[in-house]
């Protein structure tokens, strides 16, 4: 068996000593030489880089809809108009700190993105007029039918901040084209407050408030791709794609308190609950790069951009409903959006 085994492989063995094929290794070594281990000069040329952006951003949340405006001659109608609190423009930033790692197709990155919004809205309208349906105000403090308020104002502070840790990979598929594969980890932490206050009721009515909170911390995958189409002199057109799912923790507290005619009504309801929240991420728009030194490998780069951030479900502030029962609580699940502008300056050393 020992002898056939030998007899099987020698004709291979003869094969790799053949001069045909030691000249087909040498013309592939000498067109395609192996590429050579890092040498302490290529370690040291190891790349950092860092990114300051201003943003200017819309915040956007359904589900807010506070006072309804009635009319005399629909004195006992739910179908009239809602007001929702206006959505706010506010400045932003984002900081990143990245280092290129030593195979300079990989990059290894920090961001933080910080924006702090307030949207408000106010409303009135004589009860002569019809005056206004109350939407955040316990059951049990609704002594008329219906009940109306002449005044109403609403206010929505958001606290909001995102990390992402992300290993990126950009490789260049033509002269033209630039493709960039990135994965890591991403977490939130939006902090919202709504404040709802409801003056001039009709007879026993008095005034109402509510107050209510909804923290929520997250963390999870995130994973996305992009794009930049090269032209000349630095300039290139640059998009985006990332999507991530968290894993959410969600604090929420409502607080009312009623100030009728014949007593004060006070109300506090507070639950917590874990749940999973997808989320989307978008931008586009134009990149100017200046490339300097040896080896290019330090560049200043300025952006401009249009972003869009979705998160599905954040609104999960309480409404009250169902009077036989005291209430009712039940979430809004309403969708929040961010989307403006950006301007980055980025330097790589």
């Amino acid at each position: 068996m020992f002898i056939k085994i030998l007899l099987l492989f020698l004709p291979f063995s003869l094969l790799a000593q053949s001069p045909i094929l030691e000249s087909i290794r040498q013309a592939k070594e000498r067109d395609c030489p192996s590429p050579a281990p890092p040498s302490a000069k290529t370690i040291s040329h190891e790349r950092f880089q860092a990114e300051w952006a201003f943003l200017f951003w819309e915040t956007k949340e359904e589900g807010l809809e506070f006072a309804a405006l009635n009319s005399t001659n629909l004195s006992n109608s739910v179908s009239a108009q809602l007001s929702s609190v206006k959505a706010a423009w506010s400045p932003a930033f984002k900081l990143l700190f990245g280092a290129c790692l030593i195979d300079p197709f990989w990059d290894l990155n920090i961001r933080w993105t910080w924006l702090y919004s307030r949207s408000h809205k106010s409303l009135s309208q004589d009860l002569s007029k019809g005056g206004l349906f109350p939407l955040w105000t316990p059951p049990q403090a609704n002594l008329d039918t219906p009940p109306l308020y002449s005044s109403a104002q609403a206010v929505l502070l958001m606290h909001f901040n995102a990390i992402d840790l992300e290993l990126a990979s950009a490789q260049t598929i033509s002269p033209f084209f630039r493709l960039k594969l990135h994965g890591g980890v991403k977490g939130i932490s939006i902090d919202q407050n709504f404040r709802v206050n409801y003056q001039g009721g009709a007879a026993l009515m008095g005034s109402s408030a509510a107050y209510s909170k909804n923290e929520c911390l997250g963390m999870g995958p995130r994973f996305g791709c992009g794009t930049e189409w090269l032209f000349f002199s630095g300039w290139s057109v640059i998009a985006e794609l990332s999507s991530a799912l968290a894993l959410c923790s969600m604090d929420i507290s409502r607080q009312d308190t009623s100030n009728e005619a014949v007593n004060l009504a006070v109300v506090f309801f507070k639950e917590r609950f874990w749940i999973w929240r997808p989320l989307l991420e978008g931008k586009t728009g134009v990149r100017w790069e200046y490339r300097y030194g040896k080896a290019k490998q330090r560049h200043v780069r300025l952006e401009g951009l249009y972003e869009m951030q979705q998160y599905w479900e954040q609104n999960m502030f309480s409404r009250y409903t169902d009077g036989a029962l005291f209430y009712l609580p039940f979430s809004q699940r309403g969708n929040l959006t961010l989307q403006g502008v950006s301007f980055a300056l980025g330097l790589g050393f």
